[in-house]
């Protein structure tokens, strides 16, 4: 428990039940309500008065088969009280509404407005398909605040995608890299059952200064997936960096062949990741520091990260895997230079299965925790770890470089493991809890446990 950004909070929250049915049905807001798609009230997107949005308005989208072609900028804030809801109505089958940056078009009101005209707007104008920023008639850095964004797919945030800019112009997505839901500072944002995939990044939400800092960022329930860009390690499927950011029950696939990124890469304080299951790319998880904000820097959870109950999978038959799965610390200075701006506190690890499997060749290291200086520690308890090595000369590390892996509780790690990393590198093991070493652990085909998950 503990306050930040002017508000108490308890930290983490309780854990949000999952909807017993992937079907979804139109909402009814406390203020106004918006039914957009096929026989409703708004036809397409585009006519929906998005920077009009008030507490308690809700915008539905039902399902049609052709993708909604619209880029949406959002300046809206909503309250505690009065949330704002973007909510996708499924058909039958639980197919989501699609909301595509391919040749998509902006809203009538943003063009109207000169939404994106503002010195913030052309910034951000070609960042991504759902681009959340203060509007024309706002003040500076005025945070995008209490909005949910559920049960919708978004996709076609793609350097290599066109869209009609605000001008009426052809134009290509940022040729660094686009987004499928872009944020420069957001708060009491909740991005839940949708799919992101097919995107350069899948989700990016900033934090720039005390003043653009963004607070409580939830990733609920999503299928967040092949996004990514070739060649390049600087795009994600989810790239965070926020006050206190909270991803639960994700299915958080790998980046598409080619990309260098991560999985989930997050530079927020007190990162909570729980209840996922998630494939690794070039990282699985990449828990490093905050690059621009003395808020998140500032805040008593800055040096503490948890990370529990998740399934984490390095597949390398899928061509795209991990060497190092798991970074906690920082990596602004330098991966082996230490910094005061680290995370250099504690990783809570536990009752996680990791997997690691089909390594390609002979002579491959293999490592679940990167630590780039002894500050950093995780402790590790009640975990399966299971890794098939197969080739001559294999090693799997639990420690990568430096910092401290501590043993707590039980946990079960296939035999043949080694503590410390590379290059003499030192990682200091300590085993206060029990270690089982066992060559199965008996997991389900899914990596879920089985009845006897974790004998030797």
């Amino acid at each position: 428990s503990s306050s930040s950004g002017g508000s108490a909070a308890i930290w983490p929250p309780t854990v949000k039940p999952t909807p017993v049915s992937c079907v979804s049905t139109a909402l009814t807001g406390s203020h106004t309500t918006y039914n957009v798609g096929p026989g409703q009230s708004y036809a397409t997107l585009t006519a929906v008065p998005w920077l009009s949005l008030q507490p308690g308005d809700v915008v539905n989208i039902y399902y049609q088969a052709t993708p909604y072609a619209t880029k949406i900028g959002l300046q809206a804030v909503g309250t505690a009280a009065q949330p704002i809801i973007i909510n996708g109505v499924t058909d039958a089958n639980c197919d989501r509404p699609i909301i595509t940056g391919e040749n998509a078009v902006e809203s009538t009101d943003s063009i109207s407005a000169g939404f994106w005209a503002t010195s913030a707007g052309s910034v951000v104008e070609p960042e991504g398909v759902i681009v959340f920023v203060w509007g024309p008639t706002q003040a500076y850095a005025t945070l995008q605040s209490y909005i949910t964004i559920q049960n919708v797919e978004v996709t076609g945030g793609k350097r290599t995608n066109t869209y009609t800019n605000h001008s009426g112009s052809v134009v290509h997505y940022d040729t660094s890299g686009a987004s499928g839901i872009y944020g420069v500072a957001v708060q009491y944002l909740t991005i839940q059952y949708d799919t992101i995939t097919g995107n350069d990044e899948g989700v990016f939400l900033n934090s720039q200064d005390s003043a653009r800092t963004s607070y409580y960022i939830t990733l609920r329930g999503n299928d967040i997936y092949a996004n990514g860009l070739v060649g390049s390690y600087l795009e994600h499927n989810i790239y965070v960096q926020g006050v206190r950011s909270l991803y639960e029950g994700n299915y958080i696939g790998a980046e598409i062949v080619g990309a260098q990124g991560s999985s989930l890469k997050d530079r927020s304080s007190g990162p909570v990741i729980r209840n996922n299951y998630i494939v690794a790319s070039a990282r699985a998880i990449d828990l490093v520091d905050t690059q621009d904000s003395p808020v998140v820097l500032d805040d008593p959870l800055y040096n503490y990260g948890w990370v529990y109950g998740n399934v984490i999978v390095d597949d390398c038959s899928l061509n795209i895997c991990s060497t190092d799965l798991i970074h906690w610390g920082g990596d602004s200075s330098g991966n082996q230079a230490c910094s005061s701006n680290y995370h250099n506190g504690p990783l809570f690890f536990y009752f996680n299965t990791v997997v690691v499997e089909n390594i390609p060749e002979a002579g491959t290291r293999m490592g679940i925790f990167d630590m780039p200086c002894n500050q950093q520690s995780v402790d590790a308890a009640d975990n399966i770890i299971e890794f098939n090595l197969t080739g001559a000369n294999d090693v799997f590390e639990l420690g990568i470089c430096c910092g401290t892996v501590n043993l707590v509780d039980t946990n079960w790690i296939t035999t043949g493991y080694v503590g410390s990393g590379e290059n003499g590198a030192t990682v200091t093991l300590n085993k206060t809890g029990t270690v089982i070493i066992g060559t199965n652990p008996l997991l389900n085909a899914d990596f879920t446990l089985s009845a006897t998950s974790g004998s030797p």
